[in-house]
């Protein structure tokens, strides 16, 4: 856990990450700063950005990426927290890639996790988890599960995230009101929008108020929800 400034890396409360990535505020906690059981610590999966302000801790927008892929990854495939954990420390301390989760070579198969990486017209692929972890394997199909991000080309890092889809209208920049969900292509935060929208004002006057199309307020109001998790 380091000290960062805010501007241009976001910040999020557990439960706005929360939300977000759709599990749980206890375990986004578990994952991004560890726990206590029976006396024996567990750690984190991620790295954190942020020491705690005013008591509260606090997540970064790389942390939500990664908390986010966990999320996914979770929910999908059938792998253990400590596999997670053994996957991600293997691509910080073996390959020094500082934000693993959140860098544009992680792949799946649906069943473990990889590294590809690609040098000239070379192509490799690392084996994360599994009987074969820590070993080079021959490119098998593996399942994009970054399609609704966006990599910096110079980085390989998450630059912006589409929480909704490309087409979704939604985007979240940590470059843009602290990483707060946005309209795509605006500085609008979605909350605002929806707060009007749940108030009882109508969405085509919002719209206005905004200058910006019914379909955006709707599509804020609709985010806002929670529904397109459900």
């Amino acid at each position: 856990m380091a000290d960062m400034t805010y501007i241009g890396n976001g910040v999020y409360s557990v439960q706005r990450a929360s939300f977000i990535v759709q599990a749980s505020p206890a375990a986004i906690r578990r994952w991004a700063f560890g726990y206590h059981r029976r006396g024996i610590l567990h750690p984190p999966v991620v790295d954190a950005s942020y020491h705690p302000l005013d008591g509260e801790l606090i997540l970064s927008f790389l942390d939500l990426i990664e908390l986010g892929v966990i999320a996914r990854l979770r929910r999908e495939i059938p792998l253990s927290m400590a596999r997670l954990r053994q996957a991600y420390r293997l691509l910080v301390d073996v390959c020094h890639i500082s934000r693993p989760f959140a860098w544009s070579g992680l792949r799946t198969d649906g069943k473990d996790l990889f590294l590809e990486t690609i040098t000239g017209v070379d192509r490799s692929v690392l084996q994360l988890t599994g009987q074969r972890r820590a070993q080079y394997v021959i490119p098998r199909v593996i399942d994009d599960y970054f399609k609704d991000i966006v990599f910096a080309p110079e980085t390989n890092y998450a630059t912006r995230y589409f929480p909704l889809g490309r087409e979704g209208g939604v985007e979240i920049d940590p470059q843009k009101v602290f990483g707060e969900p946005v309209v795509a292509g605006t500085r609008i935060p979605t909350r605002i929008l929806s707060g009007y929208v749940q108030a009882g004002e109508k969405p085509d006057v919002v719209a206005r108020w905004y200058k910006v199309s019914v379909e955006a307020v709707e599509r804020a109001s609709y985010f806002e929800s929670g529904r397109w998790a459900a």
